[in-house]
């Protein structure tokens, strides 16, 4: 009994120290993001991310997307989604994912051609706010974010269809991580 009780000390201590250095990473990181020193904070969090895999692409692609590198950026949010985000921080993968997504489109268009095929382009981006509903077509969505950026782009699209349109691609800054 006594051994049992042992061990299970041991895996809680064990526990709750990679908890702490998750969130210290993650703090560190955070404080070099927002204070934009980018190259400082190059580290890489995921060795010691083992718990929330996602913040440290989420970051990562939050830095990219800082520095304008969009496609780099839409990599990074891709794979945070891939490591099941908890469904609160989803949202805000995705409505980074989606404004990265939008700084790669071409608002030049001249023919009905190049205007359907960006309306293509942004219905895909439609439909990444719309995953686990944080958008709704209907307008309910469950992230008010989500659902403003979803409806900027229908708005667009909608304008683009009778031959006006605005760019829609710097509604707002990426959100904060997390």
């Amino acid at each position: 009994m006594e051994k049992l009780l042992k061990r299970i000390i041991i895996v809680i201590i064990i526990v709750f120290l990679v908890l702490l250095l998750t969130y210290v990473l993650n703090e560190i990181f955070i404080s070099f993001y927002e204070d934009d020193e980018y190259s400082q904070a190059r580290f890489s969090l995921l060795k010691g991310n083992v718990i929330e895999l996602y913040k440290s692409y989420y970051n990562q692609g939050n830095k990219l997307y800082k520095e304008k590198k969009y496609e780099e950026a839409v990599s990074e949010y891709e794979i945070a989604l891939k490591l099941f985000p908890p469904h609160d921080n989803e949202c805000s993968i995705r409505i980074n994912l989606a404004l990265a997504k939008l700084k790669l489109v071409n608002y030049d268009v001249e023919t009905k051609e190049e205007a359907n095929k960006t309306i293509k382009e942004l219905k895909k981006i439609q439909n990444i706010l719309t995953k686990n509903e944080c958008a709704k077509i209907s307008g309910k969505g469950h992230n008010k974010k989500a659902q403003k950026l979803y409806d900027e782009i229908q708005e667009y699209i909608d304008n683009l269809k009778n031959g006006a349109g605005e760019d829609p691609s710097d509604p707002s800054d990426p959100e904060d991580p997390e």
